[in-house]
């Protein structure tokens, strides 16, 4: 049975149907919808987006994912060393996962 989540996104406005051709290609994992199982992280990505934009408020949508077989996923634990040469690559070259 696949593992079902729930997912954060901290942006400027709620997201009701993510878009990942919206974002700009040159995030560390390239383009793509970023988003966390850590609610305060997604709070802090909400609240720099704020900061950068300098406007008054930031929004945190949540979503229900499901683990889908046919899809490459790679998943980080901490942002470790193996984070960090991911993002390297990822800078430099297409990535190698779908999630």
């Amino acid at each position: 049975m696949p593992k079902s989540k729930t997912l954060f996104h901290g942006g400027l406005s709620i997201i009701l149907h993510p878009d990942p051709h919206f974002s700009v290609g040159i995030n560390d994992f390239g383009e793509g919808f970023y988003c966390s199982e850590n609610l305060d992280a997604a709070k802090k990505r909400g609240w720099a987006k704020m900061a950068k934009e300098s406007v008054d408020s930031y929004a945190v949508s949540e979503f229900y994912y499901k683990e889908d077989a046919s899809l490459k996923i790679k998943k980080f634990d901490n942002p470790d060393k193996e984070w960090l040469r991911e993002i390297y690559y990822c800078r430099k070259y297409p990535c190698q996962y779908d999630v």
